[in-house]
């Protein structure tokens, strides 16, 4: 699965802590604010879903996207 969402830089490193990844995430800077915008491929078949957890800690736009495949 492809977890995208957007984070403000004072809130950064605590969202980065607590996002599963698969590997290192991505992470670009946003236009204009001081935030970023991080995506990483993450187990879907992991128990829990995060998203309650980085809202709570100041994630925002999140999404969730299925892929097909992942090649290696």
């Amino acid at each position: 699965m492809l977890v995208k969402l957007n984070v403000g830089a004072d809130r950064f490193d605590a969202v980065l802590e607590r996002l599963p990844a698969l590997r290192s995430p991505t992470v670009s800077e946003l236009a204009g604010d001081g935030g970023f915008a991080i995506e990483t491929v993450v187990d879907e078949g992991r128990d829990q879903h995060p998203d309650p957890e980085l809202k709570e800690l100041g994630a925002t736009d999140i999404l969730e996207l299925a892929l097909a495949k992942i090649v290696h």
